[in-house]
């Protein structure tokens, strides 16, 4: 689990977002007092008033440096307040202290801040703000000497109260809390949900998924006629709140009761909008609305109220006519504010995950999506995660997404027996998850097809269709008659006798298609009302698109060339709009096939070669291993103008993604199609450098990530011993990767210039050993040096020149980054230089390795100059340090400049690799690759 303890190099960075998003988040002392007197009057905290005083007086040590009126520049970022507590204050109360008054002040100014038109957010805060906000306020909340009380609101919330701030009439100006929907089935009294807020509201969810619902209130009115209509079609009375200790607000209250005022009103909803996390939104005062959160489903969200903005002394609740009054007991029932904190932030990080998950899944990033994914499944399912009481739910989500994804590495057994297992646990489950079981039918339907099994497809997606049906689910419909046209398509094809089949096909996969047309025009209908409104577009295009694909084939079948013509051109117009590559490729190929069924070869061969760059369909048909795609491609292959040696936008070609997916078929096919155009020896080029991306790939995601995941405190020298036992482990790694080897730093220093690992400098670098780990021999501290090398050697290329001008730069530098870590021992140091511990005879294996060996370094030293960022080797590292240093927060990088100077690398610094220099242009294509895969390696 991630420690919290101490502010962290990810806070750092997306404090970076705070400072340069346009809105100036600069925090008055002024402001910060009045929080302090705002999170103590709510939190009612038991601590040492000198704690208190601590803190409040270097708060107040920089109010004297402000002036009255704040201008651009006169108060301090949420950055500079952080840092400045990170070094003043005592690392226990007041700094945790300082913690939740930051966040909550930096919330309060984000809202301030932001521009607003009635209830639409015009400047939306960006996702790193919330972040940081958010995990400053989690880590106070989680601290042990912080302790808060809850209270169950009237809508069956829990909530924790942040800040409260009330004028002389004890009325709100302002009040901060946490709001924690919990799956226990407790969401208030229905009779009264409809309620409105005194003060202007906005809120900001976390996690979990929620309905807001706006009511247009009609007050009816009196004397004997207008009370018999108002019997007649009044569908509320109002009532007024009061608290346990009267009309006065207290944030502690026992209870709290709504009274009958006898006044009739008709309401009806006028607006109603879905949000999720990442979404923010605003309730205005007075005005009558209600939430709803499903009782089996989390829901958390940063909630506040600003008087300043709308404030209404009587705002109203509506319940029926017949009550007198309804009482709510404020009783938490055991749960503490901790205990909620860490359920809000594990859900927090799921959807995050699985939200990160859909979004590559979308473009066909598959790697990416993995990994996501898999990391959801770690976040709910850890021994000591705060899902455990509800992680059946959640788990399982997350496994169909992960089953999904399996199909896309062509893992279709593993991916069958994953589901059916679900499957099978769904069915079983006292109560049944119909949305649930109708996903895993569908998954488990399409990877029946990709096996062959044509028959238990069918009966998925017809399960699949029933279930939808039943739930009025119109997406899931839509999307089972599709795949059932598909598979009744293939019963046809394999026997090609009962046409029966396919007028079949045909019938069902025009009702996916008007299913989806249907959906879009709904969408077009409320699309100023869904909060994903682009998202649910792209969806119903892409279903559109592939039911299009698919019938352009029963066309071509039924030898309707121009029907099918014009189905795969609407096709593939509609899979652009969805923006899915993979889809837009499968489409350019039916179009490309329907174009070629008329003889016009030119326009089939544009679709089948596509846009540089770009996913083509030869490249999509290796990306999901199956017999139909097999027989799809073996058919671009056979035409030699089809070209096959082209990459993607991810920097993959399609000989790649057929070796990753371990379709030793597709692989096949493709080598067998580049022998058309390349010499022997190119292809066995292309070849091993395909073999040598999967290696990386299983490297980095399967052996390092799960270590940096841990983030232990010894995570980077068990880093290292797993990275050694990997490459003893597996002899075909050990040809591919070189060792870590070092320089011990008193070595380095005794050579007098920079060794090199061959001749009488060999013995100067050792392979990091795992076995002297336990005896206390080896090094604990790895220092990896980032240079320009010199260019202008005369006989033997060299990094250095004859003064070994690098060499006394990196010495310096060095000395100077020891001086500023007093705690690295010089005796267990470590020193990485390419010249030294990568052979420079027979360099392949080291270089192969140079992103793997810098991950398990604890330190990056940059020399920069003004060719440094230029150089495309240089660029690769820096992109590699940053990816860790941002995700994990174990590793450091440093800039030393050439007058000696040793600066924090820039945490803002983004690197873009187009436009950097090589030495050796043809290592172009490794560089790519290894830029692609130096972010995977974050956990963003």
């Amino acid at each position: 689990m991630t420690d919290h303890s101490e502010l962290s190099h990810i806070h750092l960075h997306a404090q970076g977002a705070i400072e340069e998003d346009g809105r100036g988040h600069l925090l008055p002392a002024k402001g910060l007092l009045d929080v302090l007197s705002g999170v103590l009057e709510a939190t009612k905290l038991t601590i040492d008033p000198r704690d208190v005083d601590t803190l409040k007086h270097w708060i107040e040590s920089h109010a004297s440096n402000q002036p009255a009126v704040v201008g651009p520049v006169a108060a301090p970022s949420l950055r500079d307040w952080l840092r400045e507590a990170e070094a003043a204050l005592p690392d226990d109360i007041p700094r945790i202290l300082a913690k939740l008054v930051l966040g909550v002040a930096a919330l309060r100014q984000d809202s301030r801040n932001a521009q607003y038109d009635g209830v639409r957010i015009l400047t939306p805060t960006p996702p790193p703000t919330l972040e940081l906000i958010w995990n400053l306020i989690r880590d106070a909340l989680t601290h042990p000497s912080i302790s808060i009380r809850p209270n169950r609101s009237a809508q069956g919330f829990l909530a924790i109260p942040l800040c409260n701030r009330l004028n002389d009439q004890k009325q709100i100006e302002e009040l901060i809390r946490l709001h924690v929907w919990l799956p226990d089935g407790q969401r208030g009294n229905p009779d009264v949900a409809v309620h409105a807020h005194q003060a202007w509201a906005r809120s900001w969810v976390l996690g979990g998924k929620g309905t807001d619902y706006d009511y247009e209130v009609e007050e009816l009115g009196k004397g004997a006629e207008a009370e018999a209509e108002a019997e007649a079609s009044a569908t509320h009375t109002l009532y007024v709140l009061s608290w346990d200790k009267g009309r006065a607000y207290k944030t502690q209250q026992d209870a709290s009761c709504a009274h009958n005022t006898g006044v009739k009103v008709r309401a009806r909803v006028s607006r109603s909008q879905t949000h999720r996390r990442g979404d923010s939104y605003v309730v205005l005062s007075n005005v009558p609305h209600s939430s709803s959160v499903a009782p089996d489903e989390l829901h958390a969200t940063l909630f506040y109220f600003d008087a300043s903005r709308g404030f209404a002394a009587d705002a109203p609740i509506l319940g029926p006519h017949e009550g007198v009054g309804f009482e709510q007991r404020r009783d938490p029932g055991g749960y503490t504010a901790a205990e909620l904190a860490r359920i809000a932030d594990t859900l927090h990080r799921y959807d995050t995950l699985m939200d990160e998950s859909v979004a590559h899944a979308a473009r066909a990033d598959w790697e990416p999506a993995l990994r996501a994914v898999a990391n959801a499944i770690s976040v709910c399912s850890a021994p000591d995660s705060a899902f455990a009481e509800y992680s059946e739910r959640y788990l399982s989500a997350a496994v169909v997404g992960l089953g999904k994804i399996v199909r896309r590495f062509g893992r279709y057994e593993r991916a069958k027996t994953i589901l059916q297992e679900l499957l099978s646990k769904a069915r079983r489950s006292q109560r049944p998850v119909k949305h649930l079981q109708e996903e895993i039918l569908g998954e488990l339907g399409v990877v029946n097809r990709h096996l062959g099994i044509l028959d238990d497809a069918r009966a998925a997606f017809e399960e699949q269709y029933a279930i939808a049906k039943e739930l009025g689910s119109e997406r899931g419909m839509c999307r089972a008659i599709g795949n059932l046209g598909v598979v009744t398509y293939l019963l046809w094809h394999t026997t090609g006798e009962d046409h029966l089949l396919l007028d079949k096909a045909i019938e069902q996969l025009r009702e996916r298609v008007e299913r989806a047309r249907t959906m879009k025009r709904v969408l077009d209908d409320v699309g100023a009302i869904a909060g994903d409104h682009d998202t649910k577009h792209r969806d119903v295009h892409r279903y559109e698109a592939i039911g299009l694909s698919r019938l352009s084939l029963c066309y071509a079948a039924q030898d309707k060339t121009e029907e099918a013509i014009a189905a795969a051109r609407e096709s593939l117009d509609r899979a652009l709009d969805c923006g899915d590559p993979t889809v837009v490729a499968i489409s350019r190929f039916f179009y490309g096939r329907a174009l070629l069924g008329d003889l016009r070869r030119t326009e089939a061969l544009e679709q089948f070669n596509g846009p540089p760059e770009t996913c083509t369909p030869v490249i999509a048909f290796c990306k999901e291993p199956c017999a139909e795609y097999h027989d799809y491609l073996a058919s671009l292959v056979a035409d030699a103008d089809v070209r096959l040696d082209v990459v993607d936008e991810q920097g993959y070609s399609a000989l790649d993604y057929a070796v990753f997916s371990g379709d030793s078929r597709a692989e096949t096919l493709v080598l067998e199609g580049l022998r058309r155009t390349l010499s022997e020896s190119e292809v066995e080029a292309r070849r091993r450098g395909a073999h040598l991306r999967r290696e990386y790939r299983e490297l980095f995601q399967e052996a390092l990530r799960p270590v940096l995941l841990e983030r232990g405190r010894n995570g980077l020298q068990r880093l290292r011993q797993v990275y050694a036992a990997a490459l003893e482990a597996d002899a075909s790694k050990q040809e591919l990767f070189d060792w870590l080897r070092f320089v011990r730093y008193q070595d380095f220093k005794d050579a007098g210039r920079l060794p090199r690992l061959s001749g009488s400098d060999r013995g100067r670098a050792q392979a990091f050993d795992p076995r002297k780990v336990d005896r206390g021999e080896e090094v604990e501290y790895i220092i990896f040096m980032s240079y320009v090398w010199n260019h202008k050697w005369t006989v033997t290329p060299s990094p250095d020149d004859e003064e070994h001008t690098r060499y006394h730069r990196m010495l310096s530098a060095i000395d100077a980054f020891l001086e500023r870590h007093p705690e690295v021992d010089r005796s267990k140091l470590g020193i990485w230089v390419d010249y030294a511990c990568v052979d420079q005879d027979s360099p392949a294996a080291g270089v192969n390795a140079l992103p793997l060996n810098l991950a398990q370094c604890d330190a990056v030293i940059s020399l920069v100059d003004e060719k440094y960022y230029t150089r495309a080797w240089c660029s690769v590292e820096v992109l590699m340090v940053q990816t860790l240093r941002r995700s994990w927060g174990i590793h450091l990088w440093y800039e030393c400049d050439q007058e000696g100077k040793l600066r924090e690398g820039p945490h803002d610094l983004d690197v873009d690799m187009r436009e950097t220099k090589l030495t050796f242009e043809e290592e172009r294509p490794k560089l790519r690759f290894l830029e692609r895969q130096s972010r995977l390696l974050g956990w963003k």
